[in-house]
């Protein structure tokens, strides 16, 4: 056993190391025998743990809202809501009655515009669809929605429309009320009071050598290895990795892109070039979300 503290090489930890190092000795040290006599230590390690609760409570509460699940289950119950719509005029591409071609053109003519809404983020998406549905329902195009049997879709999307548009407010109206933190603010003042309190149990343990102060140097140590031996090897890796791809490019990020995820499903598969064909009557094969049918 070690009778000085073990260095750590705090300028390569994460935030979230540092507040673990913390955590960890917090918790090794209530859970031993030792007992603090001492009013300084006591004080210190008193701050260290209200430093600690603050620093966790704040990292729960920049955490994802309660309201993103309901939100994302209530974006793919409309997105289904669209495409179902959309379906339903396709179901008339094919049939031979005039009145029902001619609303068959109308709506596909207006609901083209529209047809990639589904790949961009919320707010756009919510604008899209309102001004869809306004149109939906506007006197030019009620005749086109009867003659094509669309009453029950245009209701079904208004629905859940209506439910994503209240959910997103509560959402909003949550994250505007909370208070800004600075999280790694508050992890850099955590870990400087984890400093102060291991240099004086660094200074007592050289100055008085007791029983106590010797365990209390060893649980901190114990943490101070395990962080260090960590960041050893993860340093590692980096500086091998680095000398083995140091001639490749780092890939190009277009400004302001993002990964695809669920939120931005397509209607229609990329090899889809039109979202309805006016007037064709020939057979073909698509897709929506994943299932295969004959128009």
């Amino acid at each position: 056993m070690t009778d000085t503290l073990l260095k750590l090489p705090a300028g390569y930890l994460h935030a979230e190391e540092k507040s673990q190092i913390v955590a960890r000795l917090v918790t090794e040290v209530e859970s031993s025998k030792v007992k603090l006599t001492d009013e300084d230590v006591k004080r210190l390690f008193t701050r260290l743990k209200s430093k600690l609760t603050a620093f966790q409570s704040a990292k729960l509460s920049s955490r994802k809202s309660k309201h993103t699940a309901l939100l994302k289950e209530a974006d793919k119950t409309r997105d289904i809501d669209i495409k179902a719509l959309y379906a339903g005029i396709r179901t008339y591409r094919s049939s031979t009655r005039p009145q029902e071609q001619q609303a068959y053109r109308n709506l596909y003519y207006l609901c083209e515009p529209y047809k990639k809404m589904l790949t961009t983020n919320y707010e756009k998406e919510t604008a899209m669809i309102a001004k869809l549905l306004t149109q939906l329902k506007s006197e030019k195009y009620q005749a086109d929605i009867t003659a094509l049997s669309l009453t029950k879709l245009v209701t079904n999307l208004t629905e859940s429309q209506t439910q994503f548009e209240a959910l997103f407010t509560t959402r909003v109206k949550e994250e505007l009320s909370k208070e800004p933190v600075n999280y790694y603010t508050l992890c850099n003042e955590l870990f400087e009071e984890y400093k102060r309190f291991c240099q004086l149990i660094d200074a007592l343990a050289w100055a008085k050598g007791s029983d106590t102060y010797q365990k209390l140097l060893a649980i901190i140590n114990n943490g101070r290895k395990y962080t260090a031996d960590t960041v050893a090897r993860r340093t590692g890796r980096l500086k091998k990795r680095s000398t083995t791809t140091k001639e490749k490019a780092p890939e190009a990020k277009s400004e302001g892109g993002s990964t695809p995820t669920e939120d931005s499903e397509p209607i229609l598969p990329p090899a889809e070039s039109e979202l309805l064909t006016p007037n064709e009557t020939t057979t073909e094969t698509t897709t929506l979300n994943g299932e295969t049918a004959e128009t």
